[in-house]
């Protein structure tokens, strides 16, 4: 089981938290979840550290297949929202993939300021409630790129969630060659920036912020 760095694993967001669950089944213990942590003045959805192979970041919507009204431009995903205190419907434009990346870059920024290492980060965008069908009905592809999309199929069994992570992985294996080697050493130095107990001498599960267990 992927282990689950915070003190919450599950947070009343359900799209991020079933999506946490299946990384956690799917995943053994050399894996490294984070969600909702603050870089650089931003606070992504959910961080993924994946030994020897780097970092991946996700965005993660929760949105249902009638939330989505539109695509326009072919950068902007339209969707319907309600506001809390008058339940008024109305409209905002939103770009996952675009989201997504500005984190990437925080992250590039915030471990090579840290550790003088530049391991590979990419994105990737998840709609845990809208099935391929849907995605391309709504016409979501040139948003957010099937490669490195998942979507709720590939959640469905570990063998297709592998599937998606390779496809979405092999994007950016031009880019290993560029990188620093995301080796258990850099892994570990990483996480030392968002693990506040984690020490060198001691790298044993008991020994960092885990707070919950699934």
């Amino acid at each position: 089981m992927a282990k689950f760095i915070g003190s919450k694993i599950k947070d009343d967001n359900w799209g991020e938290d079933y999506f946490i669950s299946k990384l956690m089944d799917y995943f053994d213990n050399s894996y490294v979840i984070y969600r909702n942590r603050p870089i650089f003045g931003a606070q992504f959805d959910v961080c993924f550290l994946v030994p020897n192979i780097g970092i991946i970041i996700f965005e993660v919507k929760g949105w249902k297949p009638d939330t989505v009204l539109r695509v326009e431009n072919g950068d902007n995903i339209i969707i319907k929202t309600v506001d809390d205190k008058t339940g008024e419907e109305g409209e905002a434009g939103e770009n996952p993939t675009n989201q997504a990346r500005g984190y990437v870059y925080k992250m590039r920024q915030k471990i090579r300021s840290k550790t003088g290492k530049n391991p590979l980060v990419f994105d990737m965008v998840c709609f845990p409630n809208i099935t391929k069908s849907q995605y391309d009905e709504l016409g979501i592809e040139p948003v957010c790129e099937y490669e490195t999309t998942i979507l709720r199929d590939d959640l469905e069994t570990k063998a297709a969630f592998y599937s998606k992570m390779n496809l979405g992985m092999k994007n950016h294996k031009g880019s290993l060659k560029y990188s620093s080697e995301f080796n258990s050493d850099l892994m570990f130095r990483t996480r030392q920036i968002f693990e506040s107990n984690l020490k060198l001498e001691d790298q044993s599960i008991e020994d960092t912020d885990l707070i919950e267990d699934c």
